[in-house]
Formats: structure tokens, sequence, C-alpha cells
């Protein structure tokens, strides 16, 4: 009688190893591609964000940011054109559960991923100060976020931040913030831009 062709213990055993080894090694090496692509995506809306506020001051006109939650988008005016970049696909807007925001002293939980107000757009105006608010972005599997803000008032800096250990960390951006130091908030509504509130930017 012919014996039936199959696998044994041992061979099962023993591919049921090279799996766990195979495995072990894939998600280091996904984590730090993912941390990459975060890293880069912060370092895009940054200088999407520097750039749109150097625009503001040399046209002397107020230029803006819109988000799109859904589509994982965010987008620009370009020559009176509309310009986007979408988010990587391994990336949402989003936090981590039960985080704390904002970063700069976070106290409440983070309930939405753009705090940008109004209808989720950043201001930038003529003056060099940006309308306050913060961009989360997390990957899709829940471990690794990063955001980008503005302060809680109306400032002329950006800054970029990693979450690591529970904790949030300043990521160096490479540019000078000379107004860290004088930038404070208005002590009236902002000169021709009707509607805006002094503390939070957000339309009346």
């Amino acid at each position: 009688m012919s014996r039936q062709p199959g696998f044994s213990l041992i061979e099962l055993l023993m591919t049921l190893s090279i799996l766990v080894v195979v495995i072990g090694f894939s998600l280091p090496r996904f984590s730090f591609f993912t941390n990459i692509v975060l890293n880069h995506e912060l370092d895009r809306l940054f200088m999407v964000c520097s750039y749109l506020q150097q625009k503001a001051i040399a046209t002397h006109q107020q230029q803006a940011l819109s988000f799109d939650i859904q589509n994982n988008q965010y987008t620009y005016l370009h020559h009176n054109k509309p310009h986007t970049f979408n988010l990587s696909g391994s990336l949402t807007f989003g936090s981590l559960p039960k985080t704390k925001g904002p970063p700069a002293s976070p106290k409440n939980i983070v309930k939405t991923p753009i705090t940008f107000q109004p209808a989720q757009l950043a201001v930038f105006f003529p003056d060099g100060k940006v309308s306050p608010g913060t961009v989360y972005i997390v990957d899709k599997r829940q471990k690794i976020m990063g955001a980008l803000t503005c302060g809680i008032s109306e400032v002329c800096y950006i800054r970029k931040y990693r979450y690591n250990n529970n904790k949030w960390q300043l990521v160096p951006t490479g540019k000078k913030n000379y107004h860290d130091k004088v930038a404070t908030p208005r002590s009236a509504q902002f000169d021709n831009r009707p509607g805006y509130h002094v503390a939070d930017g957000a339309k009346q």
C-alpha cells in the first residue's frame, strides 16, 4: 500500500519557526518605513505652510490652506487654481486613542484631527501671523503619530511634533523662529479682516 504524501510534525514546526522569524524582521522594517513616510508628510506640510506664510507677506494678501479630513487632502490656491496634496496611503488625519493636545501644553483629549477654525482652514496674514490650530496625522495601524501646530494665540511660527512614549516631542525644523519671543496675541480685531476674532481666529 503506497504512503500518502504529507507534512511531518517536524516539517510543520520548521515552517512555523521560519514564519515567526520573517514576521519578526518585517515588523521593525514596517515601523521604520512608516516613520520615514510620516516625517516626510510633516516636512511637506511644514514647507507648504511656510510658503503660504511668506507669500502672504510678499503679496500683502491673505492666504489660506484648507483641509479635507474625509479624503486626507489639503489644498491652497496657486495662480487662482486649487493645488492639492494627498497624504500617503498609509497615513490619515487623526490621532492615537486618548492622546492629549495641543502638543505645546496638552490638557484635553484630542477630539478632532484638524483644530483650525473656521471650517478647518489655516489662515496666513500679511503681517506674518498665522491663525491658531493643529493638524494631527497618524498611520492607519494606529502606531505612530505626528502633528504640525500654530500656537494657541495668533503667532508667527509653525512647529512640528512627534508623539513618542506618550509624550509630545518638538521636531527641529531647521528654520529659526525669530518671532518666538515677540509674538503676542493681537489686542484688537485684525485690520481689514472682518469677521475674525482676536483670540481664536474664528468667524463671528
